[in-house]
């Protein structure tokens, strides 16, 4: 049986187009004037501000690939939190990717009895946790008590409107996630005692459902795994065309969900994260396309996997210099450096880098490896 389609616009409902909403008016006059700008909107170029008393609660949940932009929105939530509105800020680091920024505020390491001061006294900072040194199994343990100590002082601290908030910023949050315990009891009952998490994770599939519908607000950058995809659509009523639009993101761009206290929903498209000016951003250029934007912290975390530490170093001082490098450039040195070549395209695919560029890349890298070699 063959069908007949007799016009256009009977066409055009067969036809599915990658678009993402726009922020509601009434939200966008409400939250302008006591909240913080995060950027504008793709389609109108409205500004885009985080309210919290607008909202269900006040936790955030960023997800992304590495490269997308999900660590420059933590850092600069980060300080916007304190800087805008004064909150008592606890950062909880597990990589070390936090600590040039809070060490700009704070010392490299804030001990437990700082924590505990900040929030008896309701005095606005940054407490800057850093775990980076210590094994897995302590880094969780160090983690967990802190958390304790937050939740214990956030249960005896009677919140009212005009206090300090407190905001946790928490990245690789899925290493506390199902065993229970202070994390999941602030996620739960954080909104009445003025405590919010701003949790950061690559895969939305490490976290629960019911932790993920914990979040008033989330932010999703560029992300391609579908079980990703999938989880977000169930708990957030996504079409089609919004899953599709986020596997299509580019850089700093991110899509906005948020859930009113009026029990209504938004959700937009931000054209561009706008943060504070960090200085450890490389760039790794993709030729006329995308461009990926990674900092040191990830470039040498990337390096040190495929490299002996004295070959890598050289490829890391050749980065800082220029602030930058081909795609094509990195895959050359790596193999030169003596990098596994199956390893390198599994790491830069982490990275969100497509098979498509790499395939190009690894061409150009390879050819320029076998002249090296000639000559």
């Amino acid at each position: 049986m063959s069908y007949q389609l007799s016009s256009s616009s009977e066409l055009s409902k067969l036809l599915i187009v990658p678009r993402i909403d726009e922020q509601g008016l009434q939200s966008l006059k409400s939250r302008s004037s006591h909240g913080i700008y995060i950027g504008n909107t793709s389609r109108y170029s409205l500004p885009v501000f985080l309210c919290f008393e607008e909202l269900m609660n006040p936790h955030v949940f960023i997800t992304g690939i590495t490269g997308s932009g999900k660590t420059y929105l933590a850092k600069s939530l980060m300080l916007k939190l304190y800087a805008i509105l004064g909150c008592i800020v606890i950062v909880i680091d597990f990589t070390g990717e936090y600590g040039e920024l809070a060490s700009m505020f704070t010392g490299l390491n804030s001990p437990t009895s700082e924590v505990e001061e900040r929030i008896d006294e309701g005095r606005g900072g940054i407490v800057y946790i850093n775990l980076s040194r210590l094994d897995e199994a302590e880094k969780v343990r160090m983690a967990i008590s802190f958390l304790d100590t937050v939740a214990r002082k956030m249960r005896k601290r009677r919140y009212k409107e005009g206090n300090k908030r407190i905001f946790v910023v928490l990245d690789e949050a899925w290493k506390l996630l199902g065993k229970g315990g202070s994390l999941e009891i602030m996620i739960r009952e954080g909104r009445k005692y003025g405590v919010g998490m701003v949790i950061a994770s690559q895969l939305i599939g490490d976290i629960d459902a019911p932790f993920l519908s914990n979040m008033a607000t989330v932010f999703v950058f560029r992300i391609q795994d579908k079980l990703s995809l999938d989880l977000l659509s169930k708990n957030y009523c996504l079409r089609m065309d919004q899953s599709a639009a986020m596997q299509n993101l580019g850089v700093g761009s991110c899509f906005v969900i948020q859930l009113n206290r009026s029990n209504s929903r938004d959700s937009f498209q931000i054209s561009r994260v706008v943060g504070a000016k960090l200085g450890n951003i490389a760039k790794i250029f993709l030729g006329d396309k995308m461009n990926i934007e990674i900092t040191y912290g990830e470039l040498d975390e990337l390096v040190g996997r495929l490299c002996r530490e004295s070959r890598g170093a050289e490829i890391i001082s050749r980065v800082r210099e220029s602030g930058s490098i081909r795609i094509d450039r990195l895959i050359r040195d790596l193999i030169v450096a003596g990098a596994d070549r199956r390893k390198i395209l599994d790491s830069l695919k982490r990275i969100g880098i497509g098979e498509s560029d790499m395939a190009d890349a690894f061409a150009n890298a390879v050819k320029e490896v076998g002249n090296d070699n000639e000559r």
